[in-house]
C-alpha cells in the first residue's frame, strides 16, 4: 500500500476508487445509504450506485463489491451509519477486497481513502495495522492539510487529522 496526500478522485479513470460504506438499506426503494462522506461523494458521482450497492446488500448482505457498471469497488466499514467504524468488519472487508484483487488484471491500481477515520470515528493508529496488508497497488490518500481560521489541532494518533480545539 502505497501513501499519498491529495484527492483520490483526481485518479478517476486510471485508479479504481474504492469507497467506504455502511449496511444500511432502504427498505422499499432498495437503496444504499450513502450520505456522507467519500460514499456521498461518490452516490454524486455514480448515478444508481446507492441502488446497485443496495440491491447487492439485500441479496448477499454488507460485503465488499465490485459494480462494473461504475468501476467501482465498495468497502463495508460499518453496519450502520450512526456508529463508529467495526474493526472486524474492515478486517474482514480487507480480506475480501484481497480476494477481488486477486481476481483483477494484476496492472489494475486502486484508490482508497482513509477507511474509519473520518465519519467512522476511529483514529489512523486502530485501522493501519488491519489494512497494512494491501498490495501496493492500493493508493492510500490523505486529504492535505487546511490552514483554518479557527484553532485546530492534530490529533496525536492521526497527524493530518484536524478537530476543532474548541
Amino acid at each position: 500500500m502505497i501513501h499519498v496526500t491529495g484527492s483520490m478522485w483526481d485518479k478517476l479513470g486510471t485508479e479504481i476508487p474504492i469507497i467506504p460504506t455502511n449496511g444500511i438499506v432502504e427498505p422499499r426503494r432498495e437503496k444504499a445509504v450513502m450520505g456522507g462522506g467519500v460514499a456521498a461523494q461518490a452516490r454524486a458521482r455514480f448515478i444508481n450506485i446507492a441502488i446497485d450497492l443496495g440491491r447487492k446488500i439485500l441479496q448477499h448482505g454488507n460485503h465488499v463489491f465490485y459494480h462494473e457498471y461504475h468501476n467501482v469497488i465498495t468497502f463495508p466499514t460499518k453496519d450502520h451509519f450512526r456508529d463508529p467504524a467495526d474493526l472486524d468488519l474492515i478486517a474482514q472487508s480487507t480480506e475480501e477486497l484481497l480476494a477481488l484483487i486477486d481476481t483483477m488484471p494484476r496492472d489494475t491500481l486502486y484508490a482508497m481513502p482513509k477507511v474509519g477515520t473520518g465519519l467512522g470515528r476511529r483514529s489512523w493508529s486502530e485501522i493501519e495495522p488491519i489494512v497494512r496488508k494491501l498490495p501496493d497497488t492500493v493508493t492510500l490518500y490523505t486529504l492535505e492539510k487546511i490552514k483554518f481560521p479557527i484553532p485546530y489541532e492534530e490529533d496525536p494518533d492521526d497527524p493530518g487529522l484536524l478537530y476543532n480545539a474548541r
